[in-house]
């Protein structure tokens, strides 16, 4: 929530920067530009539009929505880069879809918003229920459970 503020803030106190003197062009700067992130509040108000029936959708809540977004990216990212440097030992620097996986499921607060999410290419997991391990169920309790 800090970082949306922030966002919001910094977008609500940028000032114009002086005329530019004759014969140069004027610059344009963008929502991205004047609330200096990297994922465009445009880009996340066009996907609110389709995804809500809201009738108007503030500027604010886009360059908000962009920054709560940057900030989960650049933390997944983060925790997958130490993860690929844990079990590489820094012989490789490209990061797969199974350390992003193991990075989401190694922090708590990511495996509540993102533990179901299905991960492409992600692999398996290590955290095997109890209960589905083989041979774990006699067969005389499988029996009662089926009928």
């Amino acid at each position: 929530v800090s970082e949306a503020r922030k966002a919001v803030n910094i977008y609500k106190e940028w000032k114009a920067p002086p005329e530019p003197k004759e014969g140069e062009k004027k610059k344009a700067f963008t929502w991205r530009k004047k609330c200096g992130l990297i994922i465009d509040p445009i880009w996340c108000r066009k996907l609110t539009k389709q995804s809500s029936k809201a009738n108007t959708i503030t500027k604010e809540n886009s360059i908000a929505k962009a920054a709560v977004t940057e900030y989960m990216l650049a933390e997944i990212l983060e925790l997958a880069a130490n993860h690929l440097a844990e079990t590489t030992n820094n012989k490789t620097k490209r990061i797969k879809p199974r350390n992003v996986q193991m990075a989401i499921l190694n922090d708590e607060e990511l495996y509540r918003m993102f533990g179901k999410v299905h991960i492409a290419a992600g692999g398996t997991t290590e955290h095997i229920h109890q209960n589905l391990r083989k041979n774990n169920v006699k067969q005389k309790d499988m029996v009662a459970a089926v009928y």
